[in-house]
């Protein structure tokens, strides 16, 4: 409780212990808060792009001390977070880096989605697949063309089939029919179950790499893809456009991208 004291010529007013013991010559130390010059008071322009970023007043204040004055903020494109245009340049700012990079997932499966061409073919071909029902109905088509482009003879030779082990000569071409169909069969399912960029371009060679991805029964594991995209390259490297580089501001993240 600070004192009482009679001052000279000044009447009666209050001082503190510290203040006390220095006009005593005694020094004191002073706590951190009383040295440290207290921030300013929060502009209303901070208060008012806190209410709409939810970002902390202080901290959009730290930001436009570091990257200069802003000029408008806009939701970033999947609406994690924002983007910022300052004097220094536009730049997306999330309020963690989970929602960083929900928006570099978003940002990803658009691209796989509408652009896949963009994306190097060797990492495409890593995350093809093709549907049960489109590997049944490719490899039902397969085996019928190829037993049709066969002689008998060749049927029975394929199939290993010596006709005099069957009562005529067209049960034995049937059975051979019917081996030679489901061996084809296997091999095209298979095939492509296992590696179906492989198998059509390198094993059959129905297609060159470049040509194979746009075949319409071709499709991209998106979920997949998006996940070794992030854990191959990084946030940044999809929402950093300007020098992909990620920054970390007050527990905030910040992506400059032009």
């Amino acid at each position: 409780m600070p004192k009482r004291t009679k001052g000279l010529g000044r009447g009666w007013w209050f001082e503190s212990e510290r203040h006390r013991l220095a006009r005593m010559g005694i020094k004191t130390g002073r706590k951190t808060k009383d040295v440290l010059p207290k921030r300013a008071s929060i502009s209303t322009k901070y208060k008012e792009w806190a209410h709409i970023t939810h970002f902390p007043p202080e901290f959009l204040e730290d930001f436009e001390s570091e990257y200069g004055e802003i000029k408008d903020i806009y939701l970033s494109t999947y609406e994690n977070g924002f983007e910022i245009e300052t004097h220094e340049g536009t730049f997306l700012v999330f309020p963690d880096y989970d929602s960083a990079k929900q928006e570099a997932k978003e940002y990803i499966r658009d691209m796989l989605e509408s652009e896949p061409e963009l994306f190097n073919k060797v990492f495409l071909e890593a995350h093809t697949y093709i549907s049960d029902t489109d590997k049944r109905m490719i490899a039902t088509e397969e085996a019928n063309n190829y037993v049709e482009g066969l002689t008998d003879r060749e049927l029975l030779d394929e199939a290993g089939i010596d006709p005099n082990d069957y009562s005529d000569w067209d049960t034995a071409v049937d059975r051979a029919r019917e081996i030679v169909e489901e061996d084809i069969y296997d091999k095209w399912y298979n095939g492509l179950s296992e590696d179906p960029v492989s198998f059509l371009c390198d094993e059959v060679g129905y297609y060159s790499r470049s040509e194979v991805l746009k075949q319409p029964f071709i499709r991209i594991d998106i979920g997949e893809a998006v996940e070794d995209a992030i854990a191959t390259d990084g946030v940044a490297h999809f929402l950093a456009t300007y020098d992909g580089k990620e920054r970390e501001l007050d527990g905030h993240y910040i992506y400059w991208i032009n």
